[in-house]
């Protein structure tokens, strides 16, 4: 799936810089307070951990275009983060192990042979 965010405000003076976390990428007036990037950073982290990405550019518009990429058919995060994967965990404690089923057995099929 594709997310497209466009703008005709005063558009992002370094995106790279837009995309560091922590970073604003406003061109705001000194003095002035701007963002604090995390906003960006943090769209570009759930698109990645999906397998995809985030992009920005110029706007037709003259502004900002933002374009996501949300990966929607379970393509795999990178791994060689921590924390960007799949949690697997039990809900009631720990598994006994399977007892094996023998024809004789608990379990058996009534009509199983002997």
């Amino acid at each position: 799936m594709i997310v497209l965010v466009s703008d005709a405000g005063p558009g992002i003076a370094d995106p790279k810089a837009a995309l560091a976390r922590g970073t604003s990428g406003g061109g705001t007036k000194a003095g002035a307070v701007g963002s604090t990037g995390l906003g960006l950073d943090i769209v570009r982290r759930v698109a990645e951990s999906t397998g995809g990405d985030l992009r920005i550019g110029r706007s037709v518009l003259g502004g900002t275009e933002v374009r996501i990429w949300i990966g929607l058919h379970g393509s795999s995060p990178d791994r060689g983060r921590r924390g960007h994967g799949r949690r697997v965990t039990r809900r009631f404690g720990r598994r006994r192990p399977k007892e094996p089923r023998t024809a004789a057995g608990p379990g058996a099929h009534p009509g199983a042979l002997h």
